[in-house]
């Protein structure tokens, strides 16, 4: 078992989400529908007839309501009470008022406290109606971990990390949703929630299957189907515990003592049920001889990354799909496929989050938009935040030299901030890959409120030391880059040489040549297509003695041979680069690349700013 806990887990992270997904929420774009049926029912309520025991029509419109001065249009109290409780029987005429007022109790109660009306309710949409074509109760496996299995974690009594044994002996069934197909549709997993004891202090702990990473997984045969009716029940019995309520001699005494009874009493009863038809559906599958099960052990698929890097998971034979299904956070309904597509919706994909939430509504997530926001935002800091952390350490300890560019963007995560600030709601976000020399190939980004060298000295300075790999810090010539570094060698007594980027400066000139027609003359004449690159004097002077090149000024041919000569840069580091078969990690490609750069590239940097 790979799992091991260091430290006592703070919950706070999950607090954050839960604010951070209120927020969202808040912010997010609505959209509002207009209701044509109940535009239809105002209508045809505007003309009402209503038929007395004379057989005379009373009709009121619009028009009559708000003439309290009409004759015979108004309909006085004896009047509606006799036409609304015409037909019933006797006994019935005297309690309606006291039955009403009791089923609009009853009702209130349950609706106020079903999930999906708090759901509708904290959504502030005018109208809105989902349609899913999918069941989010249907089982499509169970998990399981070995008995007896050892592993370790933090124990509370004893104050540190201690060796546990997983008993066989579970507490309850946690269900959690995940993905199923190409559609998105959501299915429900099964798994026990396991108890496991210290080797020490003997001390029994609730094992949820999210800490383990070993495990089994069985799916349901395929002529098998299993649903859970947990929801439909709950719907089902509080309606007709209503219905029953309004058509019943109830009197209001019980009703306010039923309304008293203690939650946590009907808490346990509705979990029993719930627990019970859960053990039954898992039992069901476990002992089902069409069931397939995986055995899934995360330490048969690691592999080294290399010389001082940790061990990484081998792409080739990880079952993700299977690993997905595992709840993400500890008794969680979110598994990690669920929250790893929710992240790529909306990072990779651009997706709003309130879109989010609807595509899966209507897929069947039983879930409230704020508590999807706040599940998407943890899964960001537990997950993807360690895993950016680490990409910027192995860049700045692997690489030599890196590359650091930034630009302006709009991060609603500090719009409001910067607006309350100084009245823009622009951000900048920064960059810094790796040269393609290091034997790490990655990228990092961040998000900042402003473009002050202070994010250069964040972003570099766990990087600089005496004992650091890095040298070099390629960037387009922002002066914040170079006071960065000067601040940098201030607190540490390294210096780093400040490097510039030879893409930023060609693209000026690129824009330039662009603009004046030269770039034309440049792809058409001076180097057409299928032309040897070491061609373009010849045709230069070739051009120039034509009619057509007599009109050219020797600025014009300057500024094309330093377009020429800087294009040469990237022609030498390209064939040393299709000369290694586009390997470039290997000491054999350095050497050969440096000494390209001395002997050749040096030469052609020395010709340009002679031009210049």
């Amino acid at each position: 078992m790979l799992f091991t806990v260091s430290e006592p887990q703070n919950c706070s992270a999950d607090i954050t989400a839960a604010a951070d997904g209120e927020s969202e929420y808040r912010n997010a774009v609505t959209v509002e529908t207009d209701d044509h049926d109940l535009k239809d029912f105002d209508e045809a309520a505007s003309s009402v007839t209503i038929s007395s025991n004379l057989n005379s029509e009373v009709k009121t419109d619009s028009s009559a309501s708000n003439n309290s001065n009409s004759v015979g249009n108004e309909l006085t109290d004896v009047e509606v009470k006799e036409i609304v409780i015409k037909g019933c029987s006797q006994e019935h005429k005297d309690s309606v008022a006291q039955s009403l007022s009791a089923g609009t109790k009853v009702l209130s109660e349950h609706i106020r406290n079903d999930i999906t009306s708090v759901s509708d309710s904290n959504r502030k949409r005018k109208f809105e109606r989902f349609t899913s074509i999918n069941d989010c109760n249907e089982v499509d496996g169970t998990i399981t971990n070995s008995i007896g299995a050892h592993f370790h974690m933090y124990c509370n009594e004893c104050g540190g990390t201690r060796e546990f044994i997983l008993k066989n002996k579970s507490k309850r069934i946690n269900s959690v949703l995940t993905p199923s197909g190409s559609l998105g549709n959501l299915r429900t997993i099964l798994s026990k929630a396991q108890i496991a004891v210290c080797s020490e202090c003997k001390t029994e702990t609730e094992v949820n299957p999210a800490t383990l990473s070993d495990f089994t997984f069985t799916k349901s045969g395929k002529d098998e189907h299993h649903t859970l009716d947990e929801q439909r029940k709950n719907a089902k019995e509080k309606v007709e515990k209503a219905f029953n309520s309004v058509l019943s001699d109830v009197g209001t005494e019980e009703i306010n003592e039923s309304k008293t009874d203690d939650k946590r009493t009907i808490y346990q009863k509705e979990n029993r049920l719930r627990q019970n038809e859960r053990k039954a559906v898992f039992n069901s599958i476990e002992n089902s001889d069409t069931a397939d099960r995986v055995s899934f052990s995360l330490t048969d698929d690691l592999i080294e990354a290399g010389d001082g890097l940790t061990h990484i998971i081998n792409p080739l034979s990880f079952d993700a799909q299977t690993f997905g299904m595992m709840p993400l956070f500890l008794k969680s309904v979110m598994s990690g496929t669920l929250l790893g597509s929710c992240g790529t919706l909306f990072t990779q994909l651009g997706a709003p989050k309130n879109r989010i939430s609807c595509f899966y509504e209507g897929n069947g997530l039983p879930l409230t938009r704020e508590q999807l926001t706040g599940g998407i935002n943890a899964f960001a800091r537990a997950f993807l935040h360690n895993v950016a952390t680490n990409i910027h350490n192995d860049i700045l300890n692997h690489s030599k030299a890196v590359v650091c560019d930034e630009s302006t963007l709009l991060c609603r995560e500090l719009a409001n901030k910067k607006k309350a600030k100084d009245g823009s709601r622009k951000s900048q976000i920064w960059v810094m890959t790796s040269s393609f020399t290091s034997p790490i190939r990655a990228a990092w980004y961040t998000v900042s409120q402003s473009r002050n060298a202070e994010n250069v000295v964040d972003i570099l300075k766990s990087g600089v030391r005496k004992d650091g790999l890095l040298t070099h810090v390629i960037s387009d010539g922002y002066a914040g880059y170079d006071s960065g570094i000067k601040t940098l060698e201030e607190l540490t007594g390294c210096r780093l040489k400040s490097a510039r980027c030879w893409t930023h400066g060609r693209r000026g000139l690129f824009k330039l040549l662009q603009n004046t027609w030269l770039l034309r003359i440049y792809e058409n004449e001076l180097l057409p297509k299928g032309e040897s690159f070491c061609n373009f004097e010849e045709n230069l002077k070739k051009f120039r003695a034509s009619k057509a090149g007599k009109k050219m000024t020797d600025s014009d041919a300057s500024l094309l041979t330093i377009f020429y000569l800087i294009n040469a840069l990237f022609v030498i580091d390209s064939s040393v680069i299709k000369a290694h078969q586009f390997v470039c990690d290997t000491e054999e490609f350095k050497q050969d690349l440096l000494k390209a750069r001395q002997n050749k590239s040096a030469k052609i940097v020395a010709l340009i700013f002679d031009y210049i």
